[in-house]
């Protein structure tokens, strides 16, 4: 059984003793487009949920393109009052997962009585760094976003890893901490003959070699942001990260990390949930059948947030569904 532990800091750990409200727990979240929630409309998580859950006042989505990017320090103090968790509008961006899997898991914690939600804690501030289209190296603190061989129009000022961390320092008061993060990036690292790209202007690798690059490539990412995050946090130990099964060849990396390293954990493949096809993005135009429907990101939300809960507070195992056996050695991960 894979476990992943989180040991907080004493000084820490005595701010929870002395802190009468519910303290504060952090679900950071990372990735393109299906966690910014591209397309997801119209969005169905309008009004308080009645589950104490938060974002801050700037929404889940902290980064957004022309407001200070690459300088998120920047950023009005005032957009960081923590509100009730819902769903906002940001031009074709809705819905994501974050009230689904939130919601789901303080639920799970109180047995879904919202009596005891009102007084029982910890409460989720949930916060999303991320933006669609993106690889794992713009996302990562090497910021490819920025690098003058990218295509203009895909630059758009990076600093997303830099965000999710001043993220953390917002959020910083007696009883907070970071609970567990979770990824939601691949497709844009999938090549078009089933290897990975690992940056836009790269070949791409043949499938074996590309999907060893990029499950250590994610391994590395999960470490490197579970350090910098304690590090503000005063946390110890590592940050366990959830991830879904992405389209297209990372897919079949993010299991082979997922075996690899006992802190990553793949909830699973998401396609039983509705697609964008189902969203109304204007009057006259759906949405693309890569990207989730509003009830889509909030159902698979909810999965999320019940393999969390079974992995963070009930200590259980967690498999996804899977084949019993890779098709070929060359994919086998296992190691002494």
């Amino acid at each position: 059984m894979k476990r992943c532990f989180v040991v907080t800091a004493l000084l820490l750990a005595h701010s929870f003793a002395q802190e009468t409200k519910p303290t504060i727990s952090g679900i950071w979240l990372m990735g393109q487009s299906l966690c910014d929630g591209s397309e997801s409309l119209p969005v169905v998580t309008t009004a308080d949920t009645g589950w104490g859950n938060y974002s801050f006042m700037r929404g889940v989505r902290t980064w957004l393109p022309n407001e200070n990017a690459s300088t998120p320090e920047k950023r009005a103090a005032e957009l960081f009052t923590l509100v009730p968790l819902r769903a906002q509008v940001n031009g074709g961006l809705g819905e994501t997962v974050a009230n689904g899997l939130a919601d789901h898991l303080k639920a799970a914690l109180v047995d879904f009585d919202k009596v005891r939600a009102a007084q029982d804690g910890p409460r989720f501030l949930v916060a999303c760094a991320g933006q669609g289209g993106r690889q794992i190296q713009e996302l990562s603190s090497a910021d490819l976003s920025t690098d003058e061989r990218t295509p203009a129009s895909r630059r758009n000022g990076g600093g997303y890893y830099r965000t999710s961390l001043d993220d953390a320092r917002r959020a910083m008061r007696a009883g907070f901490r970071i609970e567990a993060l979770y990824w939601m990036q691949g497709e844009g690292n999938g090549g078009a003959r089933g290897g990975i790209v690992p940056a836009r202007w790269d070949a791409e690798l043949p499938r074996a070699e590309g999907l060893a690059w990029y499950r250590d490539q994610l391994m590395a990412y999960r470490k490197q942001w579970s350090a910098d995050l304690c590090a503000i946090t005063g946390q110890r130990g590592e940050l366990p990260m959830f991830t879904y099964q992405s389209l297209g060849p990372a897919g079949a990396a993010q299991l082979m990390a997922a075996n690899a390293d006992s802190c990553i954990y793949l909830v699973g493949p998401h396609y039983a949930v509705p697609s964008a096809i189902n969203s109304r993005v204007t009057a006259e135009r759906h949405g693309d059948a890569i990207h989730l429907a509003a009830d889509g990101e909030r159902w698979w939300g909810e999965q999320v947030g019940k393999v969390m809960h079974r992995v963070l507070h009930l200590h259980q195992a967690w498999q996804p569904l899977r084949p019993p056996a890779w098709p070929t050695p060359s994919l086998d991960t296992r190691r002494a």
